[in-house]
């Protein structure tokens, strides 16, 4: 016999027509998103070196971007544990948009370093990925995963080009005052289509949450202490070093030594993304 507290934590969605408009407009955020990080990319390339910035501080402002992301995932996850994809997704979105905002109003390099500090939270594929394993049974959920990563592909390919676009014919101030309002505008779709809660939670694991907290290091150690994971961990870490090596120098050496406008710069960019 169910209790009002079960009939609470059952999923609110079941109908694959429910499921199928989760997916759709978590897509839609992941290809939205995608893009605004390239449109910011290409604006913080510019405008870091209209403010002088040299490739030793360039270096340093994507450092301050990468420890932002390696102290903020754990707490993140964390997070999305305690408080579910929705609300990990909306803080991402959050992130993004007080990024962009920063660096629209950026008038200095310590400002540039200001505005990479919201990174700490945005963490848009690991939300993605914690809705789609809510949503989707264990038959479809590869599928699915495949297809988040595909749509954040569209966006590496519109971003750059509309964030070089507006960089050239506009400011790079503007690029990121459009990315900001889109970011907002994700936060929307966010609360309106995913679901707070998607999969059953069992009064347990229920008492488990209530008495946890987002900063327990304690559980997060726990975590990272699991066999699988650290193999996981230590795999991924191996395979996103060139690639973040590659990001990391090509947009300043494209900036500094090839004199190309911003529009084609950009494309540039997204072929290399």
């Amino acid at each position: 016999m169910t209790t009002p507290e079960d009939e609470e934590m059952a999923p609110k969605t079941k109908s694959s027509e429910e499921t199928r408009k989760v997916l759709v407009s978590l897509h839609a955020n992941v290809a939205i998103h995608s893009a605004c990080v390239f449109m910011q990319g290409i604006a913080f390339t510019y405008l870091s070196k209209r403010l002088g910035v040299s490739p030793t501080v360039w270096g340093y402002l994507n450092t301050c971007a990468a420890l932002c992301h390696l102290v903020g995932s754990p707490i993140y996850g964390r997070f999305g544990d305690l408080y579910g994809g929705r609300m990990a997704l909306a803080l991402s979105f959050l992130s993004m948009f007080a990024t962009c905002i920063l660096l629209a109003v950026a008038d200095s390099v310590p400002m540039l370093f200001i505005s990479r500090l919201p990174l700490v939270f945005m963490q848009v594929m690991p939300g993605a990925h914690m809705v789609v394993a809510d949503a989707t049974d264990a038959a479809s959920r590869s599928d699915a995963m495949g297809k988040v990563g595909m749509f954040f592909g569209i966006g590496l390919l519109i971003g750059p080009v509309l964030g070089g676009w507006l960089s050239e014919h506009y400011s790079e101030h503007l690029t990121c005052v459009v990315a900001a309002v889109l970011s907002l505008l994700q936060v929307v779709l966010v609360m309106l289509f995913v679901p707070a809660q998607m999969k059953p939670v069992s009064q347990e694991e229920h008492g488990t949450k209530s008495g946890s907290s987002v900063f327990d290091m304690k559980e997060i150690a726990r975590l990272c202490s699991i066999p699988q994971v650290k193999q996981l961990l230590v795999i991924r870490c191996l395979s996103l070093l060139p690639s973040m090596l590659l990001q990391s120098t090509f947009p300043i050496i494209m900036a500094s030594t090839v004199e190309w406008v911003r529009r084609t710069a950009a494309s540039s960019w997204r072929t290399s993304g």
